[in-house]
Order: structure tokens, then C-alpha cells, then sequence
């Protein structure tokens, strides 16, 4: 078996390392270790249990989570840009100040997850996408507490924040008038769910 390691993404120390197959094998000997700050971009990480992980600043770029079981874990700061994560367990994870780029949400469970310091959610979020005048991906977030929280690019605020966003946009510009249609059904799909 090859020798394997797992770096700190600024730093370049090692974090954990063991003769192992793969990386996936490699984590889940280790579980519950400190992964701060670790350089795990690209990884092969389907299926892995990594149930209550601390990944907070973590490199997850790029990296293949499907299915993989993230309840509980911590990945504030995470960047998670263009990873995929479907089917992916992120039941009460803590995403505040994670970059969801690009990222792949399909069939995710979120329940209970934290986006922001303060803010659960109840659902997955609505996802919409290409949109916008810089044909982004919008994710909008029911919450236990606010109402709905939008994210596009690296805006995240409450549904009164998105719409001043809006506001000084030209009205009849294509963008606006896609984002007044989204917040409707936005509105919609969560007043339904919420009863």
C-alpha cells in the first residue's frame, strides 16, 4: 500500500498520513480528526463518513462527495466551489462563510444545516440556474428563523436584502424580471411547505 497524506493547504504540513488505497480510506481510519485548513481539492471523497468532521477552512474544491455522510460537520470557510455533493448527508453541517460556487446540491440534505452565524435551514434549497446577467446558479435557502436567504456569487442575505439588491437594477432588463418570477416561486414553494 502506498503511503498517503493529507496536507494543511497553506502551511504544506501534514495533518494525517498512513499506508492506505485511497484517501477516502485514509480519512475514515482517522475519524474525527482535526482536518483544519486541509487540502483535499479533487478528492475522491463518495460515500466517505465524515460525520462530524472539523474541515472548517477546508480546500474541498473540485472534490467528488456524493453520498458522502457530512452530518454534523463543520465546514465554515470550506471551499466547496464546484464539488459535488449529491445526495450528500449535511443534515445540521455548519456552512457559514463555505464558497458554494459552482457546487453540485442535487438531492443534498440540508436539513438543519447553518449557512450563516444564526441561520438554520429547514429544506434543501431551491436551486435555479443558469440566471442572472452573469448566468449564475441561485440558491435560496428556507429557514427556520428568516425566511428565505439567497445566494448567487458571493452575496448570501435574507429575501428584503435580495430585493434592495434588485432594486437598483433596470426593471426591464431580462435578469430582473428572471429574479422577480424566482422570488415569487420562492415564496410559493415555501409558504406550501412551511404549513
Amino acid at each position: 500500500m502506498p503511503k498517503l497524506s493529507i496536507v494543511n493547504r497553506w502551511s504544506g504540513e501534514v495533518i494525517i498520513e498512513g499506508e492506505h488505497d485511497d484517501i477516502k480510506s485514509l480519512l475514515e481510519d482517522n475519524c474525527g480528526a482535526n482536518l483544519y485548513g486541509a487540502d483535499l481539492s479533487g478528492a475522491d471523497l463518495s460515500g466517505a463518513n465524515l460525520c462530524r468532521a472539523d474541515l472548517r477552512e477546508a480546500n474541498l474544491c473540485r472534490a467528488d462527495l456524493r453520498e458522502a455522510n457530512l452530518c454534523r460537520a463543520n465546514l465554515s470557510g470550506a471551499n466547496l466551489s464546484e464539488a459535488n455533493l449529491c445526495r450528500a448527508d449535511l443534515r445540521e453541517a455548519d456552512l457559514s462563510g463555505a464558497n458554494l460556487y459552482g457546487a453540485n446540491l442535487s438531492g443534498a440534505n440540508l436539513s438543519r444545516a447553518i449557512i450563516k452565524e444564526g441561520i438554520t435551514l429547514k429544506r434543501s434549497p431551491l436551486t435555479v440556474g443558469p440566471v442572472g446577467s452573469r448566468s449564475d446558479t441561485l440558491l435560496i435557502f428556507n429557514t427556520n428563523e428568516d425566511g428565505a436567504y439567497y445566494k448567487t456569487g458571493c452575496f448570501l442575505g435574507s429575501e428584503a436584502e435580495f430585493i434592495a439588491k434588485l432594486n437598483g437594477k433596470d426593471k426591464e432588463s431580462t435578469a430582473y424580471r428572471q429574479y422577480a418570477v424566482i422570488i415569487e416561486l420562492a415564496d410559493i414553494t415555501f409558504e406550501e411547505f412551511n404549513e
